[in-house]
């Protein structure tokens, strides 16, 4: 009896001292993975997990829990989200959810007003959005969370003319990073930052073939 009871505690004592190790969730809206969509696979995902997704198409998605990587399983285009002509991807989804250090990589987001609203909803700091490409925004990419990183992404055309493309509001520690806006057009500038506080940068952004129609505090 007493050695089971030490067993027992000793097992019990690894269990608190070794970390859990991050998972892998896959995803194939073909049915051949963990999970056919990318909201289920958050939904089942614990804080570090990285979701990969195989290409396809799939629906919109919303991020509820922390430090999350979403990622495409190839850099190629492959992975098309298609938010049917709402808001975009909500990271948060709620102001009782928290996407503090979420990942996006590598995603084709399209039909959506917004592309991505980082911390418009519920908080979002220290999230990195990069390697995406965005198609048919109205609206303009959301950011209100701080120390966030917006780089490598591609804008191509509209599906209008939105007021901006980037929005930063009311933040510090931004990076709007080597993106690329080509055939493209937009009201008071492609990327503006009203009311932040401190060291936002905006570094080698690429601009081809787009149009201003209204410039002002943007570029």
């Amino acid at each position: 009896m007493r050695k089971n009871l030490a067993l027992a505690i000793l097992i019990g004592l690894l269990c608190i001292a070794l970390p859990v190790s991050a998972a892998e969730i896959f995803v194939s809206n073909s049915g051949d993975a963990d999970f056919t969509t990318i909201q289920a696979a958050v939904e089942a995902a614990s804080p570090k997990d990285a979701i990969i997704i195989l290409p396809g198409n799939y629906s919109q998605f919303r991020v509820t829990k922390p430090d999350l990587t979403i990622r495409a399983f190839a850099n190629n285009g492959s992975v098309i989200v298609d938010c049917a002509g709402s808001e975009g991807l909500r990271l948060s989804g709620g102001s009782n959810e928290n996407a503090t250090g979420t990942i996006l990589d590598g995603l084709t987001v399209v039909n959506s007003k917004s592309g991505v609203l980082l911390g418009e909803f519920g908080p979002a700091p220290d999230s990195i959005i990069r390697n995406c490409a965005f198609s048919g925004i109205t609206s303009g990419v959301q950011v209100k969370s701080s120390n966030c990183t917006f780089e490598n992404n591609v804008f191509v055309g509209s599906g209008g003319t939105p007021g901006r493309l980037i929005s930063v509001t009311g933040v510090e520690n931004a990076n709007i990073i080597n993106n690329m806006f080509t055939n493209i057009s937009s009201t008071y500038g492609h990327i503006t930052l009203r009311d932040t506080t401190g060291n936002c940068n905006v570094i080698n952004n690429t601009f081809n073939d787009v149009t201003v129609t209204n410039p002002g505090y943007a570029v």
